[in-house]
Parts: C-alpha cells; structure tokens; sequence
C-alpha cells in the first residue's frame, strides 16, 4: 500500500469511528443499555471511551502545537536588480 491509499483509509476509519461513537451516543441518550449494545461490559465501555477521548485530546495537542512549516516566498527578479546585486 502506498503512503496516499493509508492516508485515505486513516480518514476513512476516523469517520467509521466517530460514525460508531454518534451511534453509541444515540444509544445511551436514548436511556438504552449501551454497554450491551457495544458487547462490552459497563467497565470496559467507559475504559475504552475515556482512553479514546484522552488519545484524541493529546492527539489534538499535539497538532495544534507543531508550527505550520512556511515555504520559502519566491520573487521575481528584474534585469536590472540582477545587475545591481551582481556588480
């Protein structure tokens, strides 16, 4: 697989997961029993969502605090600028 084709599958899977979380959310705010509905005990399902909430959170940090690297701005050039830098 190359770089571009995990990158597509990386944003394809961070939507199935929030798609899944919506759901799982609709589920509990519906007063319906969402560890049943997830197969995992009450325990592991609150586990589980803390973890994914801290990861998206530090992962949310983390970007915000990498600088945007700016590429170099290109001038043009005249004749006549040329010259004078040269000589």
């Amino acid at each position: 697989m190359n770089q571009l084709q995990d990158q597509n599958q990386v944003g394809e899977s961070l939507t199935e997961m929030l798609e899944i979380l919506d759901e799982l959310h609709s589920v509990a705010s519906d007063g319906q029993d969402a560890p049943h509905y997830s197969g995992m005990t009450r325990k592991e399902l609150l586990s589980l969502l803390r973890e994914i909430a801290f990861t998206a959170q530090e992962t949310i940090r983390e970007i915000q605090s990498h600088k945007t690297v700016q590429m170099p701005i290109l001038r043009l050039v005249d004749e006549q600028q040329k010259i004078e830098k040269v000589g």
